[in-house]
């Protein structure tokens, strides 16, 4: 994460200790939100949650989702000009309804 330059310089430092289970478990709570160890702790002692990456198959449905999206949004256009649109629209949601499941 870029640092902005409104937030100044981080000339604070604390010491914290840690068991090496304690530690192994933060090393590992990084790697998975994807940031460094000192952007977690700082994140998490300031509360703000954090939320691991999306998994392969994750950021496929999330791709999928998307173009199921662009393709609604251009149903609903082609709808506004004729009626026989309405199937695949119908259609398109079904599977977008489908997709989310597996997200959830």
């Amino acid at each position: 994460m870029k640092k902005n330059k409104s937030e100044g310089n981080r000339n604070n430092r604390f010491t914290v200790r840690f068991t090496p289970q304690e530690a192994l478990s933060l090393k590992e709570w990084a790697e998975v939100t994807g940031h460094c160890i000192a952007f977690f702790i700082r994140q998490r002692t300031l509360g703000f949650i954090i939320k691991p990456r999306l998994t392969k198959e994750e950021t496929i449905f999330y791709r999928q989702l998307t173009g199921m999206a662009n393709n609604l949004n251009q149903l609903a256009k082609a709808a506004n000009s004729r009626e026989d649109v309405w199937n695949q629209i119908r259609l398109t949601i079904k599977a977008i309804d489908q997709l989310h499941e597996k997200l959830i």
